[in-house]
C-alpha cells in the first residue's frame, strides 16, 4: 500500500494537466516537482487539492520562504476549503 502522504501517478498527472505543465508559482517555467501545499511533515496528504506542480527553483524557494508557503496554503483554503490537505480517511475520522 502506498503511503497516504505520497502523490500517486494519477494525482501528479492531474495536477500537471490543471496547470498546463507550468509551475503553479511563477507560471512560466515547466513544472517538474509535485509540491505538498500543506507539507507532509505537517500531516499533508497526497491528494489533488494539496498538490501544486512547481519548477525546481520555485520548489526550493517555497521551502526557504515561510511567507510564500503560507500564501500558497491560504490560496488553497480559499479554493478548496479548510480541509484541502486531507484524504477520505482523515475526513471520516474528523466527523
Amino acid at each position: 500500500m502506498q503511503s497516504r502522504k505520497k502523490f500517486s501517478k494519477e494525482v501528479k498527472q492531474k495536477a500537471m494537466e490543471l496547470y498546463n505543465g507550468l509551475c503553479g508559482v511563477c507560471k512560466v517555467k515547466t513544472a517538474v516537482d509535485p509540491h505538498h501545499i500543506r507539507f507532509k511533515s505537517d500531516s499533508g496528504k497526497g491528494v489533488i487539492n494539496n498538490c501544486l506542480p512547481v519548477c525546481r527553483e520555485c520548489h526550493i524557494e517555497i521551502h526557504k520562504n515561510d511567507e510564500l508557503a503560507m500564501r500558497l496554503r491560504v490560496e488553497a483554503k480559499k479554493r478548496h476549503g479548510t480541509l484541502y490537505w486531507t484524504d477520505e480517511w482523515d475526513k471520516e475520522w474528523m466527523k
